[in-house]
């Protein structure tokens, strides 16, 4: 964990081309997490080059197709709290994707994302390439079903060539939604699979226990393909979220999303608006 110290007030004179350090909300809920992140995709973290992946250094952190000509209808839009998300228009492309820098665990994982869809395409909010499907059997491919009823798990992404086995479903009803929801799918081979919406568990599988054995290095996954609507958070942890010791863990994910993105259920768990969020940084 690297470590800064932040002093108000400091004046450095005759210097140009510093790197800058912007800290956000984001930054001060998530941030004592650190490397246990394989990735996290912030829409408020996108600048002239895409969106850059908050979890790797600068060197590293680009490589998304953000806005790219092949997807013009990307770009970022504004979730009814006002906060930024990425968006894409239903029937407006491809949607868009955005590689996913990082290395999961192959015997623990959880995957976060923030949603407000519009109804269209399936949704892979993050799946390994198909270009990799045939070097294991078990990989992460989690989609939101093109109505926006269903978010499953299934064993790999295969692309057009094959069918797409399913580990675990559960009933999300997105498309109702009049607000944006916190998805989540946890794994490890010591509890299985749990998937929950805004913290309540929808389903789970604690018999599929089989570890990872296929997108296990940086660029082997893809994050956002086909997607429609306004998303905000995208992010893949290197541990199971649903795991007793994982408390701390999930109240600052669910704070966070319950207030940045105005969801009802998660506020009415968090009444109190954290105090990051009126700092002045």
């Amino acid at each position: 964990m690297i470590d800064a110290q932040i002093v108000h007030g400091t004046e450095i004179n005759n210097l140009t081309g510093l790197p800058q350090l912007t800290i956000t909300p984001l930054d001060i809920a998530v941030g004592s997490i650190g490397y246990d992140w394989a990735m996290l995709l912030d829409p408020d973290w996108v600048d002239e080059d895409g969106s850059r992946a908050r979890n790797m250094p600068r060197r590293f952190e680009y490589g998304v197709s953000f806005g790219s000509s092949e997807n013009p209808s990307i770009s970022t839009g504004t979730f009814p709290s006002g906060a930024r998300s990425f968006y894409a228009a239903q029937g407006g492309g491809a949607g868009f994707g955005m590689s996913a820098p990082g290395r999961p665990n192959a015997n623990a994982w959880s995957w976060v994302g923030v949603a407000k869809i519009e109804p269209g395409t399936p949704m892979r909010m993050y799946a390994n390439n198909s270009s990799i499907a045939n070097t294991g059997d078990i990989g992460i491919y989690i989609a939101i079903s093109n109505t926006g009823s269903t978010l499953t798990l299934f064993e790999k992404w295969l692309g057009s060539a094959g069918i797409n086995v399913e580990r675990l479903q559960a009933t999300v009803n997105l498309q109702n939604d009049t607000a944006p929801s916190l998805l989540e799918v946890d794994f490890s081979v010591g509890r299985g699979i749990t998937i929950l919406k805004n913290g309540v568990v929808l389903a789970q599988n604690a018999n599929d226990t089989r570890p990872l054995d296929l997108g296990l290095n940086a660029g082997d996954n893809s994050a956002l393909i086909g997607a429609r609507g306004h998303h905000g958070i995208n992010g893949l942890l290197n541990f199971d979220l649903s795991h007793p010791s994982r408390v701390p863990e999930r109240r600052a994910i669910e704070e966070f999303a319950a207030w940045q993105y105005d969801i009802p259920t998660l506020k009415a768990k968090y009444p109190q608006r954290p105090a990051y969020f009126d700092m002045s940084l």
